[in-house]
């Protein structure tokens, strides 16, 4: 194959591409290709037409051309009126440029001629393809001129040709065409040619198949329009009623009704209106929209409750209905003034915690009642869904709006108060934090303003809702949403209160609820406390509650069979008549004094209880054992007493011996039920101190208090329940750490009257006050330093002597009676003259 260079000008092609056996007309706009025009314009000499590399928008070297390139010759050059030239263009055939030997005053180059192979051997089943996909382009897309078949008709015998020639019409991309143009050999040509053909059919393909079916959608929608359209003036012309437009006509008039609708709400209304209209009685979207018209008529848009203003008003109908500490009474009545102070003002939710059956229900009723309002009280436990709160799309099969809208829409107003319960229950999986976190649009104020339900999809504004929530604790709910609470805590009843309260509220509502008169079924305040000490066990009341259910179906029951009037009087000395023998036997005071017994008192979640701790000693080998299904924390308080009662055994009399050669077993009764807690420190540590010094304890005090490993007693919680249990068992002594002092001020006056309290702030205090015939190893503490200095400098003098004896040993076995060398002292000491002497 012979080569043959040529100097020639190169035209850069950045937007057109001429295929070798080609005609094409450019406009020319570049400056250095409208100086190579003019030059041209007479001699219409033959130039290169170069595309330039993918990305490339000026030429500054060789390597922003491609290598292939075409010969062409200007056939007609045509000036227009602004300054460019109108250039026909006929291509002959490859050329490959080899360097660039001139910029100006345009680019000139090197070129070889490149002869292509023109055999088609083996392809012929693949050109054969290539003409049946451009003859079916062709047909399918109308923007192609009839005459581009015919000319491809006319070349398909020469493979060459035929391949630049379909290259040249066909709508290909510049980059496509640039790759057919580059390829340096025709098999490779027809392929690439090949696949941007079958690319450019399926394209076709798709947009054909799409356009079908918008059309046929349009038709049918037409159709269907112009059918439903004289089906309905038929009906008209016939006398009969559209269904379909009285029930739009229906809705049209309900909206009208209601006035000062939101106007997103009004025109979302009328917006389904619209749609129910067009729509067929058949079609499942007629119900569902007519379902969704229904919810939105049914919200209360406007209807805002007035509530009570005057405050002192608000705090009568607490305290009457209110059985509960005056701190919490107080938090609700600030809680309440802040509301009421400003609309802008946003109070924080609250949140009542504590035990079942203490009042949290009663107190967000008084609540309600107080302010004139509407109570909503539902449980979540067991939501297992944020869907079951917040509702489903209603463009899905049988949804339906959340709880929230749905209560709204059953008390017909926007403001009620909402009692949100069991909050701590939520199911037990990976949706428990999700359910927790959607209600903070409803508690945040910069979101409940505009709280959207998934399925009303229009917010709603719940600004004047009180949202109260109550659980049995805060541990399970997560910080973000705990931030935003104000918790109240609900500790729970003594006995004296249980009484009042039952007295004062739960058997009156009860004997009405069951239609009997309070002279036919009288209970006594005596079997009131018998009831709840022996029958029940438990914080709150719900237990109580239960029993006198129970008494007064007995005495329904007995009533409906009797021939004569029945009147009961329940009292403590019948009451295993109708509750049988009691379930509870509390805990009492021991009968005298004894060895390693000693009353504690501990907080549980039904108040508070006696815990009678036992001790005892047994020779062994220093061990410590303890029992009672006991926690981490409470084995751990066992242990730090013993560490502490070993250190102050000079101060209990107590050989050193003992604790080598004695185990102790501290002994915690009732253990089928679990214990822990810190507050047993004290208590263990004088049952311990009691076994080992041979001391009984006094029977007639309780403790309670959180010991540390100095004998430092710390303060604990659940005063006021500890107190009330050891004045049930008939102690009326307590100790108590001195930190808890402030706690007194809160329990009732009667009780505060008939209990001692003792305040100690170290365990050795309590030694004093509950072991009987103690006497300190030491009368002070000061002769216990000074024994303990002359037992360490006595120690230390022992330590000396047996140095001096390993030293002298040591000297005897080297064999010198040297002395080891000393510290160098001064010059004039008499002992350093005589060793000079010596010298």
């Amino acid at each position: 194959m012979s080569k043959k260079e040529r100097k020639l000008p190169i035209l850069p092609m950045r937007t057109t591409i001429v295929f070798p056996s080609c005609v094409e007309t450019m406009q020319i706009s570049r400056p250095r290709s409208l100086r190579m025009m003019k030059e041209l314009e007479k001699s219409h000499d033959l130039i290169a037409m170069v595309p330039l590399q993918p990305g490339v928008e000026d030429i500054r070297s060789s390597d922003d051309l491609c290598q292939i390139g075409v010969l062409a010759r200007p056939l007609v050059i045509q000036p227009s009126r602004d300054e460019t030239y109108s250039v026909t263009f006929e291509a002959s055939r490859r050329l490959v440029l080899k360097s660039i030997v001139s910029e100006q005053p345009f680019y000139v180059g090197i070129f070889e001629e490149v002869e292509v192979d023109g055999s088609a051997t083996g392809l012929e089943k693949t050109v054969q393809k290539v003409y049946n996909y451009a003859v079916r382009l062709l047909n399918s897309d109308s923007h192609y001129s009839p005459e581009i078949y015919e000319i491809l008709k006319s070349n398909r015998d020469e493979v060459v040709r035929f391949v630049d020639v379909v290259s040249h019409h066909l709508h290909f991309s510049f980059e496509a065409k640039r790759e057919l143009l580059i390829a340096k050999t025709l098999k490779e040509r027809i392929f690439h040619l090949l696949d941007f053909l079958s690319e450019e059919c399926q394209r076709l393909e798709i947009e054909d198949e799409l356009k079908i079916k918008v059309e046929d959608a349009i038709n049918r929608s037409q159709r269907e329009f112009f059918l439903r359209a004289k089906l309905k003036e038929i009906r008209r012309e016939l006398g009969e009623d559209f269904e379909e437009d009285n029930a739009a006509a229906s809705y049209r008039k309900r909206i009208a009704l209601l006035k000062d609708l939101p106007v997103e709400v009004k025109e979302q209304l009328f917006l389904e209106t619209e749609r129910l209209k067009i729509l067929s009685t058949a079609s499942a979207e007629y119900g569902s929209i007519k379902r969704y018209l229904d919810w939105l008529l049914a919200i209360p848009w406007n209807n805002i409750r007035s509530d009570k203003k005057n405050l002192v008003d608000v705090e009568n109908i607490i305290e009457k209905n209110f059985f509960g500490g005056d701190d919490i009474k107080e938090g609700i009545t600030e809680y309440l003034a802040t509301r009421q102070l400003s609309e802008e003002v946003s109070a924080p939710v609250l949140c009542l915690s504590g035990p079942s059956g203490t009042g949290k229900a009663s107190l967000a009723s008084s609540i309600a009642t107080a302010l004139d309002r509407e109570l909503v009280r539902f449980s979540v436990a067991g939501f297992s869904s944020v869907a079951e709160l917040r509702g489903e799309p209603h463009t899905l099969e049988g949804a339906m709006p959340g709880k929230i809208i749905r209560s709204l829409i059953d008390t017909g107003c926007m403001n009620p108060v909402f009692l949100i319960e069991d909050l701590d229950k939520l199911a037990n999986d990976e949706s428990r934090v999700a359910i927790a976190l959607a209600f903070l649009d409803l508690i945040d104020p910069r979101q409940n303003r505009r709280y959207i339900d998934d399925y009303i999809s229009l917010p709603i504004d719940l600004s004047r809702v009180i949202f109260i929530f109550s659980m049995h604790s805060t541990e399970m709910i997560p910080d973000s949403l705990l931030e935003r609470m104000e918790v109240i805590e609900f500790s729970g009843y003594v006995d004296r209160e249980k009484i009042a309260i039952a007295e004062k509220h739960l058997v009156p509502s009860l004997l009405a609820k069951h239609g009997i008169e309070p002279n036919e079924l009288k209970v006594t305040a005596g079997a009131l406390r018998n009831l709840i000490r022996n029958y029940t066990m438990e914080a709150g009341l719900s237990q109580v509650k239960s029993r006198i259910e129970s008494l007064c179906r007995k005495y329904s029951k007995a009533k409906a069979t009797a021939s004569k009037s029945v009147k009961w009087v329940v009292t403590e000395d019948n009451l295993e008549k109708y509750f049988g023998p009691p379930i509870f036997i509390p805990e009492t005071a021991e009968s005298q004094p004894e060895i390693g017994v000693a009353a504690g008192v501990a907080w549980t979640g039904a108040g508070g209880d006696i815990m009678m701790i036992e001790g005892l000693k047994m020779r062994g080998s220093g061990g410590v054992v303890c029992t009672g299904s006991l926690g981490d924390v409470m084995r751990e308080s066992v242990q730090a007493a013993h560490s502490f009662v070993r250190s102050k055994a000079d101060l209990l009399q107590i050989p050193y011996d003992d604790f080598a050669n004695y185990d102790i077993h501290i002994h915690f009764p009732q253990g089928a039920i679990p214990k822990d807690g810190p507050s047993a420190g004290v208590t263990i540590s004088l049952v311990m101190a009691s076994v080992m010094s041979d001391r009984p304890i006094r029977n007639d005090i309780a403790m309670t208090g959180e010991v540390s490993l100095r004998g430092k007693v710390l303060a604990v919680s659940g005063i006021k329940e500890k107190v009330a249990a050891a004045h049930r068992a008939g102690i009326f002594k307590f100790v108590l750490p001195a930190q808890n002092k402030k706690d007194i001020k809160h329990l009732p006056k009667d009780l505060r009257d008939q209990m001692e309290f003792i305040y100690i702030e170290r365990t050795d205090e309590l030694f004093e006050a509950a072991l009987l015939d103690y006497q300190p190893g030491s009368e002070t503490l000061q002769d216990l330093m000074m024994m303990e200095l002359r037992r360490q400098a006595s120690e230390e003098e022992q330590n000396e002597s047996k140095q001096k004896v390993k030293k002298s040993a040591k000297r005897r076995r080297t064999g010198t009676d040297e002395e080891p060398a000393r510290p160098k002292r001064s010059k004039k000491t008499p002992g350093t003259q005589k060793r000079k002497r010596n010298k």
